[in-house]
């Protein structure tokens, strides 16, 4: 008798109605989609607590039926929730904390199920990375729980520690690599393409529910986010700020070029983006990623890219230069001449030498959730939150993990060309060369860190697999 084994899910039931799983969850994807909007129109006070409960609910269906969806979904919830947090307040009030927000965090963390399964695989190559890092979140997650709140702790641990669950989790799924490879690719292009168009309407637009949630930011001191006017909008698009909504275009428009001439239509509107955000840091760190995506590419392809660039470059250049656009992005870039001259440039230098000295001296850390009179400490700069919050004990392994990975996986790149891989290696560089100018450990910046630094593992077991080694590898498009 030959038994079936369902690594991912239950085994299909054998007695009463039966619904193909595919089926089935075409009607669970459509029933969340209306249950969200009808809920945001009706109830949306309720969606507070609805829709993260039921964001948590698909995830988990589709975590244990369809792997590779979940993926999808778990992106997509990330892109989306903040704007529907905004829709909710809209109609329902202005609410801080919201814990709409809090649904990303929970589909993510499902992932700890994969984390927990391979606990006792940690010492091979290729987990135990993730699994070092994770000691040094577990470990401030220790000295947070000594010297800090237990919320606060709560709270933090989940900003730490679901982007380590998420990349692992798509590091140990090697053998569905194709599957994830489209499904990231299809994301990332209809990501792109949504919120690219979203950016732009609100740049333009400035609509009503954009304006209440940017009038009520401003009253608890945020201005950096621009004026809630058309044309005076630092565009964040369906995200929560510029900087994450930066990084998301930026990782998406980088993954376009896997995609060939379709990638470069629809790169158009990610770039405009990119600089519509006016975050400065995101443009260093694409400027960076396609010079990666350049020097891995085989020769022929560096030919079209080079074609592209250049149709790229002078279409964002037009654009850029003609109203209502100019204003933001060329008295942005104005700032890039003029360093002694930017305020925001000064502030971070006066705050990187007020606090390194300090910080450098944290041996034991003061753990996370750390409250400094009464207020969540956290800084411009990942370097400076891993020493405050971990100390030099629980950043050593933390940042030991990173690296790790961030200096062996271009050697893969180099033997074995992927698209898509070789996206992901410039991603993840790009968001990591960030970390000076912000946290790109936590929340959906590390997401976005160590998702892709998961999937370019996941690229590198797949194609060392024997099975797969023993054939000529050719350019995956």
């Amino acid at each position: 008798m030959k038994v079936r084994y369902y690594p991912y899910s239950l085994p299909p039931a054998t007695k009463g109605i039966q619904i193909s799983d595919a089926r089935l969850t075409r009607i669970i994807l459509v029933s969340f989609i209306l249950l969200t909007a009808a809920g945001m129109l009706i109830l949306p006070g309720r969606m507070r607590l609805a829709y993260p409960g039921l964001s948590f609910l698909v995830g988990a269906y589709l975590y244990f039926r369809n792997p590779t969806l979940y993926l999808g979904f778990t992106w997509w919830i990330w892109f989306l929730t903040p704007w529907v947090r905004r829709m909710i307040d809209w109609r329902a009030g202005w609410a801080e904390p919201n814990t709409t927000l809090l649904a990303p965090f929970l589909v993510t963390s499902i992932t700890f199920f994969t984390f927990a399964r391979y606990l006792n695989k940690f010492d091979r190559p290729y987990n135990f990375p993730f699994y070092l890092s994770g000691f040094g979140v577990f470990y401030g997650i220790l000295i947070g729980f000594v010297s800090n709140g237990q919320n606060a702790v709560i709270l933090a641990a989940l900003n730490w520690f679901v982007p380590i669950f998420f990349g692992l989790h798509i590091a140990v799924g090697w053998r569905d690599y194709p599957k994830y490879r489209q499904m990231i690719q299809n994301t990332f292009l209809w990501g792109t393409v949504i919120t690219g168009v979203y950016g732009i309407i609100q740049y333009l637009v400035a609509p009503a529910w954009d304006r209440f949630w940017l009038q009520n930011v401003f009253e608890l001191g945020n201005t950096s986010f621009g004026r809630p006017e058309p044309f005076q909008i630092r565009v964040f698009s369906t995200l929560n700020s510029p900087g994450p909504f930066a990084i998301m275009i930026m990782a998406g428009v980088l993954m376009l070029t896997s995609l060939r001439w379709k990638g470069v239509l629809f790169s158009i509107i990610g770039y405009l983006n990119v600089l519509l955000t006016a975050v400065r840091a995101a443009w260093g760190g694409w400027i960076l990623g396609i010079l990666v995506v350049f020097a891995a590419s085989k020769p022929r392809m560096r030919k079209r890219m080079t074609i592209s660039f250049i149709v790229l470059v002078t279409c964002i250049v037009v654009i850029a230069t003609i109203e209502p656009f100019s204003s933001i992005i060329l008295n942005r870039v104005e700032t890039l001449g003029d360093i002694q001259g930017d305020g925001s440039y000064q502030a971070r230098v006066a705050e990187y030498l007020k606090i390194l000295d300090a910080s450098l001296f944290e041996f034991v850390g003061n753990g996370l959730g750390y409250e400094k009179d009464g207020l969540r400490v956290g800084f411009d700069s990942g370097i400076l939150d891993l020493f405050v919050l971990l100390g030099w004990v629980g950043t050593l392994p933390y940042l030991g993990g990173l690296l790790i990975m961030l200096i062996s996986l271009p050697k893969f790149v180099e033997r074995h060309f992927d698209a898509v891989a070789v996206a992901s290696l410039a991603i993840s560089l790009s968001v990591f060369s960030q970390v000076i100018l912000g946290n790109v450990f936590i929340g959906i910046n590390g997401v976005f860190l160590w998702g892709f630094l998961g999937l370019l593992i996941c690229a590198y077991r797949y194609y060392s697999h024997p099975s797969i080694a023993a054939f000529q590898l050719t350019e995956v498009e």
